[in-house]
């Protein structure tokens, strides 16, 4: 019987194929891991390289040298992440599949990993604030303070369910990881591109809101400071319609795009007749690995590196809530035909999404306007901005229980089939 705290693997996953036909989702699987591999070690050896001859040449480079060592640290990671995926679908193409997880040692509890993170984020802080190397010393560990919470949040809420093969599982992360992203990137860019064209029709026809904006380009190329240009373009910023299609690209659009993409690991197992357990436990793993990308992409490594890694915990709770309700969605679909199921999930999915990112973007709208000093023209706007750290910690702490609470159910239920199985299979009369 496998224990609560270990993976499970479903029956029909990671059951070696003995005949000599090739497998070709491993083969493609290699292909692509392998390349993303090579792709992401040769940028982290380009950047490690320049980095450590920036730091060491000159005086004053630091801030160039931590960019680019930041770099290096994520994209040597994310490779290093990426090299199970390749190794275990090569040892399933030569017919030597692994159908097993390793077990970890008894001292070793994944839920007590979560303990280390305020160790290495004090570290971060010394780093920063006591010594000149920091440029050397804080990737390392940025990348652990990332990697941290996303393994603890991963093994909270996928332990004890099916998970399938190992090669299945790293498979379905490394998606997550490598190309949901950038899925997504090239979607938004589409995205954003006709929101763009859209501004540009509507401002040609236009004639004075035309001259307005080109005027006001070549103002922005001879102003001589920020400070000044900042105040010629407060205006526009804090303009109604600017903030209304902000909001609706990031709230609306945004959400759409990710929350059709995230679980790209669980798209992909179409038609592996997954159970809805199953499809939690890979929307979770894909939701990961999106969220592991995220995180480490977009933290600052500045003076302020603590606040947006501990913030980035809360954004990854998000991600690999909604991508696993994704995936125990599109596996209710293709088993159990609960295509209603599906649709009413992703707009739930959308709307939390969405609701996330527009207190989000309200905190940062309100802080420019009480920067620019006009805070007391949009007081309801400022009301949100103060309310909306408090309502998103409270998102996190309701979603982070809702993800506990559904790992149980999902692992009672897995256990109530496994059970049912066994009691099938050892029935009298049954082949």
């Amino acid at each position: 019987m496998n224990q609560p705290d270990q993976p499970v693997i479903s029956p029909q996953a990671g059951i070696p194929d003995h005949k000599s036909r090739t497998h070709w989702p491993s083969v493609l699987q290699f292909v692509f891991s392998t390349l993303a591999v090579i792709g992401l070690w040769s940028i982290a050896f380009i950047s490690l390289a320049l980095g450590l001859m920036d730091g060491t040449a000159a005086l004053g480079s630091a801030d160039n040298s931590l960019s680019l060592l930041m770099i290096s640290g994520i994209t040597l990671t994310s490779g290093l992440l990426v090299t199970p995926s390749a190794i275990l679908s090569l040892r399933r193409i030569t017919g030597r599949p692994v159908t097993s997880y390793p077990r970890y040692p008894s001292w070793i509890q994944p839920r007590f990993l979560i303990f280390v993170l305020p160790v290495v984020l004090l570290s971060g802080y010394l780093v920063i604030t006591q010594t000149a190397l920091s440029w050397l010393l804080l990737p390392p560990l940025h990348v652990l303070a990332v990697l941290i919470p996303i393994v603890w949040l991963v093994y909270l809420t996928v332990r004890g369910l099916p998970l399938g093969s190992p090669q299945r599982s790293w498979g379905v992360f490394d998606s997550g990881l490598i190309l949901g992203p950038a899925l997504i990137l090239l979607a938004e860019l589409l995205a954003l591109a006709a929101f763009v064209v859209i501004a540009l029709v509507y401002i040609s026809s236009h004639p004075d809101l035309y001259n307005e904006i080109t005027a006001l380009f070549e103002r922005l190329t001879s102003v001589p400071s920020t400070e000044i240009v900042i105040e010629l373009l407060a205006p526009y910023l804090t303009s109604p319609w600017t903030i209304f299609a902000i909001f609706v690209f990031a709230a609306i659009v945004v959400p759409l795009i990710e929350e059709a993409l995230k679980p790209i690991g669980v798209w992909l197992l179409a038609g592996r007749n997954l159970s809805p357990a199953e499809g939690f436990a890979a929307g979770a793993l894909s939701g990961a690995g999106f969220a592991l990308f995220e995180s480490m992409a977009m933290t600052s490594g500045g003076v302020d590196w603590v606040v947006p890694v501990v913030a980035r915990i809360s954004t990854a709770v998000i991600h690999i809530f909604t991508t696993s309700l994704m995936g125990w969605a599109l596996a209710s679909a293709w088993s159990e035909r609960r295509y209603a199921r599906l649709g009413i999930t992703y707009l739930g999915v959308v709307l939390l999404h969405g609701t996330w990112n527009g207190l989000t973007l309200m905190m940062t709208v309100s802080g420019l306007f009480l920067e620019l000093g006009q805070g007391t023209q949009a007081p309801f706007l400022a009301l949100i901005g103060t309310l909306a750290p408090f309502l998103l910690s409270l998102i996190t702490i309701l979603v982070f229980v809702a993800m506990l609470r559904l790992n149980r159910s999902f692992r009672v239920a897995s256990q109530g089939e496994t059970q049912s199985k066994k009691i099938t299979q050892n029935s009298p009369g049954v082949s």
